[in-house]
């Protein structure tokens, strides 16, 4: 929608992803806001790219960690983060095979959890992530170590609470073009 847009800067990644590691007893969920960026063959100058590196995906990744840094207003901050767990919540109860995930990985927290428990908790959990365990992934077609470093300063400056900083982390990918 045209809320979710500001200024041409997209406010909503192209994909989250929940990452549940075990071991992170404080810390069992890392959230991944994933954004897909590609040059391809509509900015082959490097002038084009650079003006699309600055003018677009460092404000889009900027507008995603200030979203979830502590720089932000709490109750926007609060309500944004309400509606990524709302869309998790609302994914996860689409499958059976999810909900039963989410069910392992809680009682993998929580060994006597209940089972009427589980999603409250799960709930909690997202938040604290949400909160305090953020990730900025970009995947593009050309990023320089520069761009890379540059990338990561600006995502890392967005703190978090117990001023944790939000990663950041990119890959490469090579297109590839069908032929016809």
């Amino acid at each position: 929608s045209n809320n979710d847009r500001v200024l041409g800067v997209e406010t909503i990644p192209d994909a989250i992803m929940i990452m549940h590691d075990k071991k992170d007893k404080n810390y069992p969920f890392k959230i991944n806001l994933i954004e897909y960026e590609c040059y391809g063959e509509g900015k082959l100058r490097s002038k084009d790219k650079f003006e699309y590196f600055n003018g677009h995906i460092i404000p889009q990744l900027m507008r995603f960690a200030s979203n979830f840094s502590i720089v932000t207003d709490s109750n926007i901050r609060r309500d944004t983060i309400d509606k990524w767990i709302d869309k998790v919540i609302d994914y996860v109860n689409e499958s059976d095979e999810l909900r039963n995930k989410i069910k392992i990985w809680m009682q993998n927290i929580y060994p006597d959890i209940k089972e009427r428990e589980v999603d409250r908790r799960f709930e909690k959990e997202l938040f604290k992530s949400f909160e305090s365990n953020l990730r900025i992934t970009l995947i593009i077609d050309e990023l320089t170590q520069e761009q890379k470093d540059t990338l990561s300063n600006v995502v890392k400056s967005f703190k978090l609470d117990g001023n944790r900083e939000i990663e950041f982390k990119s890959y490469i990918v090579r297109l590839e073009q069908k032929i016809g």
